[in-house]
């Protein structure tokens, strides 16, 4: 890999299932804190991890499945993603990242609401409206101009403001990086996802052509995401494997750290709510 498939699905997926890496942050950034990242005790004492640490009780089996998801990567999923970064200029790839996050409107509305983070909430809400209309359906970041910046969250990030534990650092084959928390927080982000749902609507569909309805519109919808987010971040991966002396412990770390950010913000949007 270089990484996973999933890395960010998310981020995506994606994550949006507790994305790694921001879209702002920077190679340099990201060096910077895989240089600082350090073995820790897998104990089951919380007490000795530090703040965006995860417990990894399971490293060797993580570390295989790390390997595996490398191995699939530089021989799938980055090629594609480089052609696709080749012939696709910038602009198409923003329209088609544009594009894939406002479908995950109703995802990041229902959680913000979940989170008790009202403010959040109204904001992705104008952010949807105003993106669906004068951003073409979301083609362009429209709210932007008006300083709705897009903020993406998920069930693991509520699961977490109601006090749920992350719990272990699992790495998901192909999914990538999750704790246990995360992998429950992914699936019903998943399941929940408005074209999921559409495909999967009997009354959209004939019945008979089920298959061949969710293949073409939810598969190939993740397919072009995956290849999307992927050719995004070529060279902030390439750089950082480069870099780490562990990718593998650099990589956790970034999730962990990425997780501990997510929590961060909810409490601070909570207080601001608090504090008027």
């Amino acid at each position: 890999m270089k990484s996973t498939l999933s890395l960010f699905l998310t981020v995506g997926i994606l994550s949006h299932f507790s994305p790694v890496f921001s879209a702002s942050m920077s190679p340099e950034a990201m060096d910077k804190q895989a240089e600082q990242t350090k073995p820790f005790d897998n104990g089951d004492d919380d007490e000795t991890l530090a703040p965006g640490e995860v417990k990894d009780p399971l490293e060797p089996l993580n570390r295989f499945i790390f390997g595996v998801n490398q191995r699939v990567d530089g021989a799938v999923l980055r090629p594609v993603a480089q052609v696709y970064d080749d012939v696709t200029p910038k602009p198409i790839r923003d329209c088609v990242t544009n594009a894939m996050s406002n479908l995950w409107f109703p995802i990041n509305f229902a959680n913000f609401i979940l989170q008790g983070r009202m403010e959040n909430a109204g904001k992705s809400f104008f952010r949807f409206i105003i993106n669906s209309t004068m951003g073409v359906l979301g083609i362009f970041d429209a709210a932007a101009e008006f300083g709705l910046e897009k903020e993406d969250t998920g069930f693991g990030d509520t699961l977490g403001s109601w006090g749920v534990e992350a719990g272990p650092y699992v790495m998901l084959p192909l999914f990538g990086p999750s704790t246990f928390r995360g992998t429950i927080g992914f699936g019903a982000d998943y399941f929940g996802h408005p074209l999921y749902l559409t495909t999967h609507n009997k009354k959209v569909y004939n019945r008979r052509n089920k298959h061949h309805q969710w293949w073409h519109w939810y598969v190939g919808k993740q397919a072009l995401e995956f290849v999307n987010t992927r050719a995004n971040y070529i060279k902030k991966l390439d750089d950082l494997e480069k870099e780490s002396l562990d990718y593998y412990l650099a990589i956790r770390s970034l999730h962990g750290q990425d997780i501990q950010a997510a929590q961060d913000k909810i409490q601070k949007d909570r207080a601001k709510i608090m504090t008027g």
